[in-house]
């Protein structure tokens, strides 16, 4: 997956691997204390090298993530992932974020639609969502693609997006001829 995003910020949708190690380390340094707080329910201060491993090294069936290109100096400038569950049930959960300065500029609904589009072809039947209720703008982007909230507990709301599987592209059919 790669594809370049026409709108008035261009920036190139990829997919992730271990080879964007140090560019993700550096994306996590360019996130505000607030957004990290956002991102990851909880104070964050740095990525583990346990972390970092991680989040770059992707099957990219079970374990997925897109990232957000800058157009000119190519780092990332923000990452929508999901991961299935240790018990393999075709159930993902979704996570994403978004550089401050990028932040509004649709690059998180091109990542979550990206990450959307690929659970779906990898044959994810649903995805679920962890946000911190207070955050508004996730909520609804979240929201606008579908999902649903499933419960709202000690300041998380859960969410929840079923999907429909791939269209599966079929041969036209063979018209008869009249002789």
């Amino acid at each position: 997956m790669s594809r370049t995003v026409k709108n008035d910020a261009k920036f190139t949708l990829r997919a992730l691997g271990r080879s964007d190690r140090s560019a993700l380390a550096a994306e996590f340094e360019r996130l505000g204390e607030r957004t990290r707080l956002l991102r990851f329910l909880g104070p964050k201060k740095e990525l583990t090298e346990r972390e970092l491993t991680r989040f770059s090294d992707l099957d990219h069936v079970g374990r997925e993530a897109i990232a957000a290109i800058h157009p000119s100096d190519g780092s990332i400038i923000g990452v929508a992932r999901y991961a299935v569950g240790a018990d393999g049930d075709h159930v993902a959960e979704v996570a994403f974020e978004v550089v401050d300065e990028w932040q509004g500029r649709g690059v998180g609904r091109e990542l979550t639609a990206g990450v959307i589009e690929r659970a779906r072809e990898n044959g994810i039947r649903r995805l679920t969502a962890s946000v911190l209720a207070e955050n508004r703008p996730a909520i609804e982007l979240l929201a606008r693609f579908g999902f649903g909230a499933t419960a709202t507990r000690s300041g998380i709301t859960e969410m929840q997006l079923q999907l429909t599987p791939a269209a599966i592209p079929r041969p036209m059919p063979t018209l008869a001829r009249a002789a």
